[in-house]
């Protein structure tokens, strides 16, 4: 029983107002029944229980694979049950735990994104296998070579750890971190509005021939942290090498806490490898310090220039007003001007009139 789950799931439903879950994969239902949501599904191939011993009209349980699942979905939708105002039925918690592989829970991933809007969150189980045998995507398999090497328990966690490097390469406009509190690490997966900035791993290519070892060298690519940080950042932006190197040792002795013996080496997290990314954040606060440092300079001259353009206006509308009252003046001579022009040419008009009278009667 995983008594944790439902009291994360609990807690991400109060914070994102959540109603409807969906839970891929439920077992004996330790967590879905306690899960505290008014609209509820199931879907399971093989229920570990008797479905009408716990009638409920809260819940919908779906006895198949997850992929019948969603291929019959647009039919289901006419069901009561998920009648809705909307143009189509949304789940606003989902949370993966079916079967343990990187093709299985990345389809599943893929299949549900239409029935997601903005602020759903993923939920996908079992993303940091507690050593190579349990990584095998094969279960059988895995539990072979455990008894084999005389491995004592019997975790099988699969590799779901690449459905969570696919959505690193693939699907930018989605974030995520990984708890490390409790049992099985799980990672919460929501979306953004802005495509987060990472680097890349070879996408595909990296991912198909990927092994867990790959992921013990790049575990920090699953934001590892404990539960408590990852509350305030859902629904934001995470960009790589955003966390610490530190909380690896977090992971690993979260690891070493578990009674069945695992093969995680704490030389994952070497000193020098710590020297070298304390380095490395120190030379990005300097690079930060300096950027931040250019920025204030930049501001002081802007502000110069806008005092110095404040200046320059002023001036110049102090010179159009002395401009516009010269034109004034200019225009006003010129009419003085017509004026007198006018009166020189009437009184010599006159005197021409009294030349030519007095020359006639003469």
């Amino acid at each position: 029983m995983k008594p944790a789950t439902y009291k994360l799931i609990n807690t991400l439903a109060k914070k994102i107002s959540a109603k409807t879950y969906l839970e891929i994969g439920i077992r004996s239902g330790e967590t879905f029944f306690n899960v505290d949501l008014p609209h509820k599904t199931a879907v399971d191939p093989k229920f570990l229980f008797k479905v009408e011993d716990h009638h409920d009209p809260r819940s919908f349980f779906f006895p198949d694979t997850s992929d019948t699942f969603f291929s019959n979905f647009p039919e289901l939708q006419k069901n009561e049950f998920y009648k809705t105002t909307e143009t189509n039925f949304t789940f606003d918690i989902i949370y993966i735990d079916g079967l343990h592989t990187f093709k299985q829970s990345y389809r599943d991933f893929l299949h549900s994104i239409p029935y997601s809007h903005d602020k759903t969150i993923w939920i996908f189980d079992d993303t940091i296998p507690w050593d190579p045998f349990s990584a095998h995507p094969n279960q059988n398999i895995s539990l072979k070579y455990r008894a084999l090497f005389n491995v004592t328990g019997h975790p099988w966690h699969g590799d779901v750890y690449k459905t969570i490097f696919a959505i690193h390469e693939l699907h930018l406009n989605f974030s995520y971190a990984t708890h490390i509190d409790y049992g099985n690490q799980q990672t919460i997966v929501w979306k953004t509005k802005k495509d987060a900035i990472r680097r890349e791993y070879g996408q595909q290519k990296f991912i198909k021939k990927m092994t867990v070892f790959d992921l013990y060298e790049n575990i920090s690519a699953l934001n590892p942290m404990p539960v408590k940080k990852i509350f305030p950042i859902i629904g934001k932006r995470i960009d790589d090498d955003l966390f610490s190197y530190i909380d690896l040792k977090n992971v690993i002795g979260t690891l070493s806490l578990i009674p069945e013996k695992n093969l995680i080496l704490d030389t994952l997290l070497k000193k020098e490898d710590l020297d070298i990314v304390s380095s490395k954040i120190k030379n990005i606060d300097n690079e930060l310090e300096t950027i931040r440092n250019t920025f204030s300079e930049r501001k002081d001259e802007i502000s110069e220039i806008e005092r110095n353009i404040a200046i320059s206006n002023k001036f110049f509308d102090t010179n159009n007003e002395k401009i516009d009252n010269l034109l004034e003046l200019i225009t006003l001579v010129q009419f003085e001007n017509n004026r007198s022009f006018l009166r020189l040419r009437l009184t010599l008009y006159i005197f021409i009139m009294i030349f030519v009278i007095l020359w006639f009667f003469k």
